[in-house]
């Protein structure tokens, strides 16, 4: 049957995706037995899981250094999404109007979500923002509550992945209760500037039997090395990798994060 694989580069990462797919492009029907529909909660996972892989790759492939990470609460609650809205939409015009006062020439560039605690009702905003201020001349800026300002730090392979989950916390109630979380949180929708560039991905088809991807996937599992159909790109190092067999359509999918190697300069010896 058919696979594809389906490369991501950016910043001093790369991730890599081989999964089947029909001859019309879309993720292929395995034939071991009868294909079923997931459930609403298992897709609701997949298509979060998704929503969250693409947010880490934008994160990591727009934003660095001296960029800042927002959480902006209220001090009065506010009842509805369309204010919390324009709240925000407020804010990121007052930023980037101190940004250019404080000679600040580059690009802005925002990514935000809006969510409400289920519980308590109360509106909250994450935003990603690049660009530097002092944190009391931000505090001015929103001037409706709390901020919580902290650096835009990536996890030890370059990633942006939890920050990225985060941000997009959806999840079944019963997720919730066993993280033992006081207060399940709705996502919201995830906005950004028009200025952010999407990591566009690489591709290309091949075809292998079920058996042989499911002898590749238990390489991968066994840590041997990796097989012709993953690129071996010059300059990386494999940080992790996986394989998940889909008991719904019959078909194995597999999955692997590669890493830059960095180059150490020698010192000069006195």
């Amino acid at each position: 049957m058919k696979y594809r694989r389906r490369l991501y580069r950016y910043g001093d990462a790369a991730e890599v995706y081989i999964f089947p797919v029909s001859d019309n492009g879309r993720k292929g029907k395995g034939s071991r037995g009868k294909r079923r529909k997931p459930s609403r909660n298992c897709q609701r996972a997949l298509n979060n899981r998704h929503r969250a892989g693409r947010l880490g790759r934008e994160i990591a492939f727009n934003f660095g250094a001296g960029d800042c990470f927002l959480t902006l609460t209220y001090k009065n609650a506010v009842q509805s999404y369309e204010r919390a809205h324009k709240d925000i939409v407020n804010f990121i015009s007052r930023y980037k109007r101190a940004l250019k006062r404080a000679g600040f020439t580059g690009e802005v560039k925002y990514i935000y979500v809006s969510e409400q605690g289920r519980n308590s009702g109360r509106w909250h905003h994450h935003i990603i923002l690049s660009g530097e201020l002092k944190t009391s001349e931000i505090q001015k800026l929103w001037g409706l509550g709390y901020v919580d300002i902290r650096s835009l730090e990536a996890d030890d392979r370059g990633s942006f992945s939890g920050l990225a989950n985060y941000m997009c916390k959806y999840g079944s109630d019963e997720d919730n209760k066993q993280r033992g979380a006081a207060d399940i949180m709705t996502g919201g929708r995830i906005h950004r500037s028009r200025n952010i560039r999407p990591v566009e991905p690489a591709e290309n088809d091949f075809e292998i039997s079920r058996r042989k991807a499911g002898r590749i996937a238990n390489e991968i599992e066994a840590g041997d090395q990796v097989c012709e159909y993953i690129p071996s790109l010059k300059g990386y190092n494999v940080y992790e990798k996986g394989s998940f067999f889909n008991e719904i359509d019959g078909c194995y999918y597999l999955r692997l994060i590669l890493i830059k190697v960095k180059k150490h300069r020698k010192g000069k010896r006195v």
